[in-house]
């Protein structure tokens, strides 16, 4: 099951990689990764913007990060735990963060 959710983090972490709109703040770490969405004015207040993304996917309910800070930023804390969480689920949890975070930032 720890495999699984580290596989998980993994995979959060390559996705991010692959969208200029993302930014990988840390890498997976067991079962841990953590992100930004860094559109279109991001850079003026990402702390601002990133948690209003974390409460609407929160809101919609298609996933529960968290916010942490690091390296004095705020970020999106992914921790997988559940065993039923898959591929599809991160896949979710970024395309989420794309969408709500164009809609914030006036990007469609």
């Amino acid at each position: 099951m720890m495999a699984k959710s580290c596989a998980m983090a993994r995979h959060l972490e390559a996705r991010v990689r692959k969208e200029p709109e993302l930014e990988l703040v840390s890498g997976a770490q067991l079962n841990i990764a953590c992100f930004r969405y860094r559109g279109k004015d991001a850079d003026e207040d990402p702390g601002r913007l990133n948690s209003a993304i974390v409460a609407d996917m929160q809101v919609a309910g298609i996933a529960a990060p968290s916010l942490t800070t690091l390296n004095g930023g705020v970020a999106i804390r992914a921790c997988f735990i559940n065993h039923r969480t898959g591929v599809e689920d991160v896949d979710a949890l970024v395309e989420a963060t794309l969408a709500f975070g164009r809609r914030r930032t006036g990007r469609s």
